[in-house]
């Protein structure tokens, strides 16, 4: 078989995410005494595999005995259940570990399919390079794509959704999407750029495209999960009800800054919404001098909710972004002087990631 050079970068991501995920692992295997026990008891980990357990069934969420530790039975509606359900596929090697393993896998894909959207449509010269610093940046992205969580699985399905987009079979790209809405909340806003996008289109052009509408999947999937919540719960809007108790939004843009003191905002925190908002909205201006408006939109739709989001862990919910952001400034980024600061900076990354482990248990 003839590798293409493409190929042989697929290989080179593929090891290097490999190498960089066992020596992550290794510090916790060789010098923690409980070894990989502290991930898999990370962040939402625990939560996700009692959904995968329970499939939502409050009978035997109760009957687990760490879920009360976590959550209330019916606040487990407040998490979508794509990513349970591939836990559950692969809970033959135990939940826990289950959870790892997803979160790997489908790191591991997100990383060659941000490749291939990057190369297919010539976002860059450098479409290695740029998808090499996918692999380590932002800090939150290393984080979460070695931890029990959904943000992996959710990234690799939105840029599938683009790759078919940018190819015109709007068809796939509207199932990749609806798959999306199913491991994430956040997918009905990309619903909302491509519904706007298609208006636009067609309005333009005077011509509507029959597949366009495979994107009416998204709140279709959305639909059916909300219906699902209503059989164990008896309540349609549980999923509401569930984050209802967890407030994240404020009542105008910018609320975070006049919030504090705050229990979900501690003050020295402020200054990380305030450039996170600032390379979002210039990233936005950005894909628009560089003609890629459906890019620029989706950025744009994704970025106004955020503006309104009062907790500290913003970098979390930016994180569907990242993809948007490094193509927004990829002639920064895809240059070897800067891939030679991230590789100066990995030992800061390894230990942000580590003492970020052990702060959530």
């Amino acid at each position: 078989m003839i590798f293409k050079p493409y190929h042989r970068h697929w290989i080179i991501l593929s090891l290097v995410f490999g190498l960089s995920s066992l020596l992550l692992y290794a510090y916790f295997w060789l010098f923690t005494p409980t070894r990989l026990q502290v991930i898999y008891q990370n962040w939402d980990g625990p939560l996700y595999t009692v959904i995968a357990e329970s499939l939502y069934n409050p009978r035997i969420i109760s009957q687990i005995p760490y879920a009360e530790n976590i959550k209330p039975p019916e606040d487990f509606a407040s998490s979508f259940p794509l990513y349970p359900l591939a836990i559950r596929l692969l809970s033959f090697i135990g939940y826990f570990r289950a959870t790892i393993l997803v979160s790997l896998i489908f790191s591991w894909v997100a990383i060659i399919a941000f490749y291939e959207l990057v190369r297919q449509n010539r976002f860059t010269r450098q479409p290695l390079l740029l998808s090499l610093i996918f692999i380590f940046l932002p800090p939150r992205w290393f984080l979460s794509s070695h931890i029990g969580a959904s943000e992996p699985l959710f990234i690799f399905l939105i840029l599938m959704s683009l790759i078919y987009f940018f190819r015109r079979r709007y068809l796939v790209s509207g199932i990749w999407l609806g798959l999306a809405q199913l491991a994430r909340s956040q997918a009905i806003l990309f619903f909302a750029g491509y519904a706007l996008f298609a208006l636009i289109k067609t309005i333009k052009t005077k011509r509507f495209i029959a597949g366009y509408l495979s994107y009416l999947l998204s709140p279709l999937a959305l639909l059916g999960f909300f219906a699902y919540l209503k059989f164990q719960y008896g309540n349609f809007f549980a999923f509401f009800t569930a984050m209802s108790k967890w407030p994240l939004m404020g009542s105008f843009p910018f609320a975070v800054f006049s919030a504090y003191p705050h229990r979900l905002v501690p003050t020295p925190s402020l200054q990380n919404h305030f450039w996170i908002y600032l390379v979002d909205i210039w990233a936005v201006l950005l894909l628009v001098k560089n003609r890629r408006p459906f890019l620029a939109l989706l950025t744009a739709i994704y970025t106004f909710p955020l503006l309104f989001i009062v907790h500290i862990d913003l970098p979390h919910y930016n994180l569907p972004l990242t993809p948007f952001l490094l193509i927004a400034f990829e002639p920064i980024i895809a240059t070897k002087s800067f891939l030679a600061a991230v590789i100066a900076l990995l030992p800061a990354l390894y230990i942000f990631t580590v003492k970020s482990m052990f702060l959530n248990r």
